[in-house]
């Protein structure tokens, strides 16, 4: 009765219209024996902190840029990718709402009706919230930005080319005495192995610009017609309309370390370390939303 039950679960129904004398219930039955049966039957007194969300959903955050390959041997690194902008919060809803207040005869107590008409999504929900121990939160802020996408590091210089290595003959020439006494000049060879200079290392690739963040979305505007019975009450209404916080903006990436010199004589001169990216922009926060309380005689239900 006014609910289901399935895999172990029992829920009452949402609308309580749905629900006569505010009673729910559920019937085990046995599928083998029909007279064997369990029933159990529950009063309900709407005392719970109710909740109502009709906030924007929060915008994606943007991806993060590729990195920059490694130079191959005296090849520059390449550079990082920027980052990729995050998307924008999305508006809170409007709301039109609508309470009243009256004694119910059949708990015993004194019920606040409340009617919510979303305007953007042009459905309806009602609540029936106990005067004693009962409220109702109502979300319509603005959803948040995204972050935006890291920029990518760049990628490190290649090192430079080792130079190459050579052998390099040496002639001398020496005077010696033969045993006669007279001067005789001989030829001596000398080979020596010497290397090349060293290439220098190739220069880092720079990291890409982080992306930027994403707007947050506005706060929902709400209108809440109220009859003079609700009045006292409706301190049990929570209204929350805040615009959504502005995203972050993605980190820069950092610059790739230049490549090491080749050996040789001389060796080669490290490369130039690469020029990091710049954070991106952090987005605008949204709007905050306004709520209006006008009088009415009749709720439209």
């Amino acid at each position: 009765r006014a609910s289901t039950y399935r895999r172990s679960s029992f829920k009452v129904y949402e609308d309580f219209l749905d629900i006569p004398d505010h009673k729910s219930g559920v019937m085990i039955q046995l599928r083998r024996d029909e007279n064997v049966f369990s029933a159990l039957e529950i009063t309900l007194d709407y005392k719970a902190a109710f909740k109502h969300s009709a906030s924007g959903f929060s915008g994606m955050n943007g991806f993060s840029g590729m990195w920059g390959s490694t130079g191959s041997t005296s090849q520059n690194g390449q550079n990082g990718q920027h980052g990729e902008p995050a998307s924008h919060g999305q508006n809170g809803h409007d709301l039109d709402i609508y309470v009243d207040a009256y004694f119910d005869t059949i708990i015993n107590e004194t019920l606040f009706k409340v009617y919510i008409g979303d305007l953007y999504t042009e459905k309806a929900k009602r609540y029936l919230v106990n005067t004693k121990g009962g409220s109702l939160h109502v979300s319509a802020q603005g959803g948040y930005g995204g972050e935006g996408g890291d920029g990518g590091h760049g990628g490190n210089g290649g090192n430079g080319k080792n130079g190459d290595f050579y052998t390099e003959t040496i002639r001398e020439y020496v005077t010696v005495k033969d045993t006669a006494g007279h001067n005789i000049t001989k030829e001596i060879t000398h080979e020596i192995t010497r290397q090349r200079p060293g290439g220098d290392g190739a220069d880092g690739g720079s990291g890409g610009w982080g992306g930027p963040g994403g707007n947050g979305g506005n706060g929902g505007s709400i209108i809440v017609f109220m009859t003079e019975a609700a009045k006292p009450y409706t301190n049990l209404l929570n209204i929350y309309v805040e615009g959504g916080m502005g995203g972050r903006g993605g980190n820069g990436g950092r610059g790739g370390s230049g490549g090491a010199g080749g050996s040789g004589n001389p060796p080669g001169k490290t490369g130039r370390n690469g020029l990091s990216g710049l954070n991106g922009p952090s987005g605008y926060s949204g709007y905050n939303g306004r709520i209006e309380f006008r009088n009415i005689d009749q709720i439209p239900w």
